[in-house]
């Protein structure tokens, strides 16, 4: 399961990126249509293909929208 540590803004609100507590993160481009917006990485910065993972990660991604209200 994992774990949302933080966020950060970049681009004027533009891109998102996720910071998760193993050191992974997604880059999420806000301008992109909802199946290319999200950019997921492991810990060692490789892209993670697995779909399962991307779930889990998208999943902890809005649980953590719905606690603080960010839209």
């Amino acid at each position: 399961m994992y774990s949302v540590s933080g966020c950060q803004l970049h681009d004027n609100g533009t891109r998102r990126v996720w910071f998760f507590r193993d050191n992974s993160q997604v880059v999420e481009l806000m301008s992109v249509p909802l199946k290319l917006r999200f950019k997921y990485y492991d810990a060692s910065n490789r892209t993670v293909r697995d779909k399962g993972e991307q779930a889990d990660m998208k999943k902890a991604i809005e649980s953590f929208k719905k606690l603080r209200g960010i839209k």
